[in-house]
């Protein structure tokens, strides 16, 4: 049985990433040094100061709906995401045991079975709108932990676990996760290769804009998710442009073929999921059966837990 999970930006905010609204935030934060996103962006100092006069006065609800209506500051935004992802990489967060909604741990455990012989995670696919690579990084760390496995090992056994980013990912070695620290002095001997390290990892970003729109690409995604037999929606907010990317504009297969969703739908209205999942089925949800059907304002680990999706 194949399963897939679908994650947001709700998914990553136990591990201390910001929603799209908190993104947006710290990005205008970044105004107060704008120096650093001159530099690294390589923009000149009108262009990013007018970025930033721009995008607080649109008053647009994320960075990505305002870059697909001003590609022209598409390097500007894509290094400023970077800078803020990579300052609020923090390794110790994971193996803090008391995060409530640590569903990367319920996972991991849920997926390794007591053999190494035996650990085949081919079995769940996960296709994610976040640009950071913290799920990636705990993977590696507890699996080569859990079996004492060098990272040769865990990295060809997690290769069979298909990690999709729609939008790409900040780029670079997950052994570098949590390790660069952008916000330095200009005189530090370390500035270059903090700037490269930065422009390597904001270039694995692909932001609404750029006009990305790779027909194999989106086509892979769509095979991944019309095949799957169990689908899990964690912390997606279920915006209409996302959902026809990733479904293709068909939506889900009638109830009868098996098709199995569970959604969280934390912080949404009665109405508001209602919509939502009217745009993933494109069909009347009341066909589906408890067993077949799950939406719950709840966390991630929660959802998990309740509907056994990963036994």
């Amino acid at each position: 049985m194949q399963t897939t999970l679908i994650l947001g930006a709700g998914a990553s905010a136990p591990y201390k990433f910001p929603t799209g609204f908190e993104l947006t935030q710290k990005i205008l934060a970044l105004e107060g040094n704008i120096e650093l996103l001159i530099y690294f962006s390589d923009q000149n100092t009108p262009l990013v100061r007018k970025f930033f006069q721009s995008f607080r006065m649109s008053t647009a609800t994320s960075i990505d709906s305002f870059v697909a209506k001003n590609p022209r500051y598409t390097e500007v935004a894509r290094t400023a995401i970077a800078i803020v992802l990579m300052e609020m990489e923090d390794r110790e967060v994971f193996f803090n045991h008391t995060i409530s909604d640590h569903w990367y741990r319920y996972l991991v455990n849920k997926i390794c079975p007591d053999s190494w012989e035996t650990f085949d995670p081919s079995r769940l696919r996960i296709v994610t709108f976040n640009y950071d690579v913290s799920l990636e990084f705990f993977l590696a760390t507890a699996v080569s932990h859990m079996y004492g496995k060098g990272a040769a090992d865990v990295t060809e056994k997690l290769a069979k676990l298909e990690i999709v980013h729609v939008y790409g990912k900040l780029d670079r070695p997950l052994g570098t996760y949590g390790q660069i620290k952008t916000n330095i002095d200009a005189d530090d001997e370390k500035y270059e290769i903090t700037k490269r390290d930065v422009k390597k990892a904001s270039a694995g970003i692909h932001l609404m804009g750029e006009g990305r729109e790779d027909t194999r690409y989106l086509q892979t995604i769509q095979n991944i998710i019309h095949s799957s037999d169990r689908i899990g929606f964690l912390g997606f907010g279920f915006d209409e442009v996302n959902v026809d990317r990733i479904f293709g504009g068909k939506g889900f297969s009638a109830p009868e073929h098996g098709k199995k969703i569970f959604a969280t739908t934390k912080g949404m209205s009665a109405a508001e999921s209602k919509e939502a999942m009217l745009r993933v089925n494109k069909r009347d949800m009341s066909k589906y059966s408890n067993e077949n059907f799950m939406q719950k304002d709840c966390d991630c680990t929660t959802l998990l837990r309740e509907s056994l999706i990963l036994s």
